[in-house]
């Protein structure tokens, strides 16, 4: 059985933590960019292909701060993004940020991911700033999508997510994987070089 865990944002944080955990092997959609939650809704309910023809257009809602002109990078990650989203038999998407989200921005992703597969799980993760106690509430929204409150050392957007808090956070929220059952894209047989 092949396994993915792929990030939906908000920002480069999440990519950051699934690779120093050695959960990610190469960089997809949301990976490196600054979106929300709606920002995933319209790239999933619109396609890879209307994606391709609108992620150099103003006012498009995921921004590239690493990569802003580099398309062919763009591509690739989409490309691997919608590969992923149809191949990987164990697919979970996790999505960090440091504000509240609301259960309904969660319904909508849920129903997003839903028009491409059946067999998915999604997981939200409100850090905050505290005291680094770790989980505090986990609320099961439906059956496939969960959402967490983290009191963090700092809240997700302004950190890494690296070190020891995060180690063991990981492995109380992620599942366990084995990095060759790690499901690969080959959509695009280039490997990118992770920005920082």
């Amino acid at each position: 059985m092949t396994q993915a865990i792929v990030s939906i944002g908000c920002n480069c944080t999440v990519a950051i933590w699934l690779k120093g955990q050695r959960l990610r092997t190469q960089s997809l959609l949301f990976d490196w960019t600054r979106s929300t939650l709606q920002s995933v809704v319209d790239v999933l309910t619109r396609g890879l292909a209307w994606h391709l023809g609108h992620m150099d257009d103003p006012g498009y809602p995921v921004d590239y701060p690493h990569h802003p002109g580099n398309r062919a990078y763009k591509e690739r990650c989409a490309r691997r993004f919608f590969d992923v989203m149809e191949h990987a038999q164990d697919l979970l998407l996790v999505h960090c940020s440091p504000h509240t989200v609301r259960p309904g921005d969660l319904a909508a992703v849920e129903h997003a991911v839903a028009l491409h597969r059946q067999d998915f799980r999604v997981l939200c993760l409100y850090g905050f700033k505290g005291k680094g106690a770790g989980v505090v509430s986990r609320t099961e929204l439906s059956p496939r999508t969960a959402y967490l409150t983290i009191d963090a050392p700092k809240e997700f957007n302004t950190n890494r997510m690296t070190g020891e808090f995060y180690d063991d956070l990981a492995r109380k929220v992620l599942p366990a994987m084995d990095r060759s059952q790690i499901y690969v894209s080959g959509a695009v047989e280039v490997e990118d070089v992770d920005p920082a």
